[in-house]
Protein backbone atom coordinates (compact mmCIF):
# COMPACT_ATOMS: atom_id res chain seq x y z
CA UNK A 1 0.00 0.00 0.00
CA UNK A 2 2.82 2.76 0.65
CA UNK A 3 6.60 2.39 -0.15
CA UNK A 4 7.91 2.64 3.80
CA UNK A 5 5.46 -0.15 4.70
CA UNK A 6 5.32 -3.85 4.53
CA UNK A 7 2.83 -6.31 5.46
CA UNK A 8 3.57 -9.76 5.89
CA UNK A 9 0.66 -11.88 6.45
CA UNK A 10 1.23 -15.47 7.84
CA UNK A 11 -1.32 -18.41 7.86
CA UNK A 12 -0.47 -21.77 9.91
CA UNK A 13 -1.77 -24.96 10.51
CA UNK A 14 0.04 -26.74 13.10
CA UNK A 15 -0.76 -30.46 13.77
CA UNK A 16 0.09 -32.84 15.92
CA UNK A 17 0.41 -36.59 15.86
CA UNK A 18 0.49 -39.13 19.05
CA UNK A 19 2.32 -42.01 19.78
CA UNK A 20 0.15 -44.56 21.63
CA UNK A 21 -2.59 -43.45 23.82
CA UNK A 22 -2.25 -39.70 25.29
CA UNK A 23 -4.72 -38.31 27.80
CA UNK A 24 -4.71 -34.63 26.27
CA UNK A 25 -4.16 -33.05 23.07
CA UNK A 26 -1.65 -29.67 22.83
CA UNK A 27 -4.03 -27.95 21.55
CA UNK A 28 -7.38 -25.95 22.73
CA UNK A 29 -6.91 -26.75 26.37
CA UNK A 30 -6.00 -30.50 25.06
CA UNK A 31 -9.14 -30.59 23.28
CA UNK A 32 -7.76 -31.29 19.67
CA UNK A 33 -5.01 -32.04 18.15
CA UNK A 34 -4.60 -29.48 15.58
CA UNK A 35 -4.65 -25.83 14.93
CA UNK A 36 -5.07 -22.86 12.04
CA UNK A 37 -3.47 -19.79 13.20
CA UNK A 38 -3.69 -16.26 11.36
CA UNK A 39 -0.80 -13.59 12.02
CA UNK A 40 0.09 -10.46 10.34
CA UNK A 41 2.98 -7.88 11.40
CA UNK A 42 3.79 -4.61 9.91
CA UNK A 43 7.34 -3.08 9.23
CA UNK A 44 7.63 0.57 9.12
CA UNK A 45 10.69 1.73 7.09
CA UNK A 46 12.15 5.12 8.31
Amino acid sequence: PHANILVRPELRWDWYEPEGTVAAFPYDSGDRDDQFLFGCDFILKF
